[in-house]
């Protein structure tokens, strides 16, 4: 689906970002079980977030990323520092400074053992706002968790004709 075509979830983006742009939760995590949407709505955020001038957005599905160790250096790259031989967290906060950023990333259930190195950024990069998704929380002080719920049936309804039609026009529910 194309951005601004979200179904059903308009109350669940907007409390999003209002928690991604507000100043007093800076790790927001978005859990729920696979399929349920978690990654379209985060796409959504990003795609809406992209239209203010006063922050910085990235994106960075770490779906194929099997390795912790790596989250440091992608996150780096993912907000363009270049490379260096300073540690990752270093080389992002002198990038950063005072900027305002928003990395939303997404999948990260397979990385939990990452999560204190989340953290270490957030430490060091005060204007730095991170929007996880993954199957349930980091469990890292300062985590602000947002279950995402099912569709309600006239959302997965509606979604479900979309999809379909998108595929054959002629579609109709009986």
């Amino acid at each position: 689906m194309p951005p601004g075509d979200l179904v059903g979830r308009d109350e669940e983006l907007r409390a999003l970002t209002d928690l991604a742009t507000g100043a007093r939760h800076r790790l927001v995590t978005m859990t729920g079980p696979s399929g349920v949407g978690k990654s379209r709505i985060v796409a959504e955020l990003g795609h809406l977030l992209t239209h203010r001038t006063d922050l910085v957005v990235r994106a960075l599905d770490l779906s194929s990323v099997r390795e912790p160790e790596l989250v440091g250096e992608l996150v780096a790259a993912a907000l363009d520092c270049g490379v260096s031989r300073l540690p990752p967290v270093e080389r992002v906060a002198a990038h950063l400074r005072d900027r305002r950023v928003v990395l939303i990333l997404d999948r990260y259930e397979q990385l939990v053992a990452a999560a204190p190195d989340l953290t270490a950024f957030l430490r060091r990069c005060t204007g730095l706002t991170l929007v996880v998704t993954g199957q349930r929380p980091l469990q890292v002080r300062g985590e602000r968790v947002v279950p995402l719920p099912p569709l309600t049936p006239d959302a997965a309804t509606a979604l479900f004709t979309r999809r379909a039609a998108a595929v054959n026009p002629h579609f109709t529910l009986a």
